[in-house]
This record gives structure tokens, sequence and C-alpha cells, in this order.
């Protein structure tokens, strides 16, 4: 009997004691709340009454609040279907289902002022909280384009068909920075006009992080940040006839780089390698799954000069930590990408340049150097956060997921156990299972993060030897 064998049938059945423990562990982070009270009715409000306030098909900034001209004072990275809600401003995409771009402004957070940093506390008791808050479907979009909250679950009219498993309600302008009222905050919860499919650990942890870094860099802009964030569907390289899908197995190399592959082969070369972008639909109403999602986060200093940063990020579990600075990006290859123009106002008045403007080799062997028009954010700062909590489990989660074969799961499994068990100063890091269920058994407080990494382990090996039987 193989080891591989006994750890699944060990684990398959110590799974069946946890898996109760570990229901609300893997929750998606923006999931639905209990929906009740005074908020459930605040909620239906903003279904009927606060959702979309204005097109831009008459578009005239006049009319608008003083929070929306500040949040349009950079411009608007494109004209599409513009939607102004209380605290960012949307564009709708109808045949994708999800938005082009979602823009936001942080007011700057004084950092010698306590009173600020208090404010700033996700525990402030004044802070409207998320309780209540529920995800719904916007009925200012025509029916056959409108997302339902619970259209991410994969298609029903094909009980057989696949689709991604662990994709949460992911949002672009984060509930975080918008609890001003809670107006502002529900109307974040817009299915067409701030939330995309989301990879559940990416959003949990990479993409948060990148979150606590738009917190964390609003105290050093006296004139805050604008932010626009939004799906991007990269191409990937296929060999042959597109339409014959000869995809290349392998794996990409960076986590925002498409696959190059260099082979001899005459078959796959480069006369015969073509771009495509392939994405997955989900849902009833076909929903489109990002393959990337990027942020680019512009920041106004004292003196009225600005700084700007770019970030893409891979829609898809993240296996390995990197320094946020590694998914940084030229603002102009995801203006490429997009076909999106950020801050043009900025661009073609602010004169900074020089030196601390930076440069960017874009696949090295295809592209010049990129010169980003600002000066870059994560020169002159650290451009680094963390997350805290459930950060180990939704990584360890990530691995899991990203098993492409039944005994590639099972070793990603036992180092996981042998991680655990070298952090508790275990003597034998190659224990066998037996000594597994014991380790479990002797550390009740974590049997619920345990169990969220069994169960994920148990369900990603039913995925595999399913498509193993196919």
């Amino acid at each position: 009997m193989s080891s591989y064998a006994a750890v699944g049938r060990a684990f398959a059945l110590l799974s069946a004691a946890l898996f109760g423990g570990a229901v609300g562990m893997l929750t998606q982070r923006n999931s639905n709340i209990n929906n009740s009270g005074s908020r459930g009715q605040l909620q239906q409000q903003q279904e009927e009454n606060s959702v979309a306030v204005y097109h831009n098909e008459s578009l005239n900034t006049s009319q608008l609040s003083p929070a929306a001209q500040k949040m349009m004072s950079k411009g608007l990275p494109s004209d599409e279907r513009v939607r102004v809600f209380d605290g960012f401003i949307a564009s709708l995409n109808y045949e994708r289902r999800v938005p082009n771009w979602v823009l936001e402004y942080i007011p700057p957070i004084d950092p010698t002022n306590r009173d600020d940093k208090e404010k700033e506390k996700e525990e402030d008791p004044k802070a409207v909280r998320r309780e209540g808050m529920k995800f719904f479907a916007d009925p200012t979009v025509p029916e056959p384009f409108r997302v339902l909250p619970d259209d991410y679950s994969g298609g029903k009219q094909e009980q057989q068909q696949q689709y991604t498993r662990g994709l949460s309600r992911g949002h672009l302008a984060a509930a975080q920075f918008h609890k001003r009222t809670a107006d502002e905050m529900a109307q974040t919860f817009n299915m067409n006009a701030n939330i995309v499919p989301q990879d559940m650990t990416m959003n949990a942890v990479d993409w948060l992080r990148l979150e606590n870094l738009t917190r964390k860099l609003r105290r050093h802009y006296e004139g805050g940040l604008w932010v626009v964030t939004g799906p991007l569907f990269h191409p990937r390289l296929v060999h042959g006839e597109p339409r014959s899908w000869g995809w290349d197995d392998s794996r990409p190399s960076s986590p925002i780089t498409p696959i190059h592959t260099e082979n001899n082969n005459s078959d796959n070369n480069a006369s015969n390698t073509r771009k495509v972008v392939c994405y997955e639909l989900v849902g009833k109403h076909d929903v489109a799954v990002p393959t990337h999602l990027f942020k680019v986060l512009l920041g106004e200093r004292g003196d009225g000069s600005h700084e700007i940063a770019a970030f893409l990020m891979p829609n898809e579990p993240i296996v390995v930590e990197r320094p946020l600075v590694s998914y940084q990006v030229p603002v102009r290859e995801i203006e490429h990408k997009t076909g999106l123009q950020f801050f043009p106002n900025v661009i073609s008045t602010d004169t900074v340049r020089s030196a601390t403007s930076w440069r960017r080799k874009v696949n090295n062997n295809t592209h010049p150097q990129v010169l980003d028009p600002l000066p870059n954010i994560c020169r002159r700062f650290q451009c680094e956060a963390r997350t805290v909590a459930l950060f180990q489990t939704y990584r360890n989660v990530a691995r899991l997921r990203a098993a492409q074969s039944e005994p590639e799961l099972q070793e990603v499994l036992l180092t996981i156990i042998e991680e655990q068990q070298r952090q508790q100063k275990n003597s034998n890091p190659q224990a066998q299972v037996q000594e597994a269920k014991e380790y479990w058994g002797k550390n009740k407080e974590n049997l619920a993060l345990d169990a969220a990494v069994v169960k994920e382990y148990d369900e990603r090996r039913k995925e595999l030897l399913g498509q193993s039987e196919l």
C-alpha cells in the first residue's frame, strides 16, 4: 500500500470529524452576513432607489456632489456606462457582467492626529459596520446582463457543468473605505457595479495585503489617494491553430506574465504561436472571471505634485508569499491591456519627471523600456503590508487548490503537516499518518484551522480523481 493512499484514507476519516468545525473558516471574505432588522430595510432601499444615480450620456459635472467632483477631478479612465455612487464611480460592462473599472477617492489620515488614528481602526464604534449588508442585483441593468448574488456558484442549467470552486464575491472598492454612511457602504455590494468573481484565497490574503497597503499610504499623501481598480483579461500563448486549443501545460514562471516557452520543435515555433484571451464564465448570466485584477494608486502630495503605482495580480490561488512590489507593473502596461487611460488630467498637466521616475522592462526581448510619466510611490515608501488572522490558513488552502495531480496534492499536504509540526517543535518532521492524527488531537486550539486545510484537501482530491476518470 502506498503512503499516498494511506494519507488519503486517514484524512478522509479525520475530515469527517473535523468538517463541522471548519464550515465558518472557508467562507468568503465578502460573504453575505445576517440580514435582519433596520439594516435589511436599508439594503432594500439601496436596491430600489440608490443604485445608479447617473449615466454618462448626459454627463454634467456641475450637477454632481462635491464628493463626486473630487473623485472625477483627475479624469476618468473611460466613459463607457459611467455610474456615480456616494463613495465610488464605476464603468459597467454588459458583455462581461463585471465593471470595467471602479474609481475612489480616499481622503488622507493625519499621522500625528490621535483622533484620525482612532477613526482608521476597524473596531471604531462610530464607523458603519458590515453586519446586515447584503449583495444585491442592480435593477437599473437590463435583466439579461444583470448579475445575481448567487451567480458565482456555476451554471445551474447544466448540472454536470464544471466551474471553478472557491470563487468569492470580490469588492473592487473595498467596503472598509466606505464607512461614512450606511448608504455609502451598502452601495459597494452592487453586483454589477463593484463586484467580480475572485479567487477566495487570493481575495483573503494577497489582495487584502494590497488593500491594506492603500490604507497605509493614505497617511503619507496630504491631498489624498485616487484609486482605480478593475479586472484584466490577460492574453496567453497557444501553439498551432487557436481553434485546436493547443494550450501549453506548463505554468507561468511569473505571477503577472503569461506563459512563454522556448521550444525548438518546428510545430511550436514562434511563427506558429498566437496570443489568445480565454476566461471562464460562471452563473446563469455568464459572468466573466478575470484572469487578473489591477489597482492603480495616485497620491497627491502637499505641494500638489503626484506619485503613482500600479499593481497587477493573478486571480488564482497564490501559493508563495511574494513582496507586493513583485506585482508592480508600469501604468502603461495596464493601459495597453485594458484600453483605459488613468488620471489623464494629471498626466497632461503635471510636469514632474526626472530622476524619481522609474523604468521597467516589459517582456525583455519584445518591448522597449517603459517610462511612467509620474514618480513611483514605491521608490519613496516601502510598498508592503501584511494581513492577520487566517493568513496562513488561506495560504495553505491555496497551495492545496493549486495542485494539478493527486500525488502532488498529497505531497503538498505532507509538507503542510511537517511545517506545522516544526512550528510546534516536533522532533520528527517526517511523521507518518498516525503521528499527524495525534498532532491534531493534541492541538485543540488549532483544530478549526487544520480542519479547514483538511476540508480543502478532501474537496480538491475529489476534483482530481474526477478529472482522472474522464
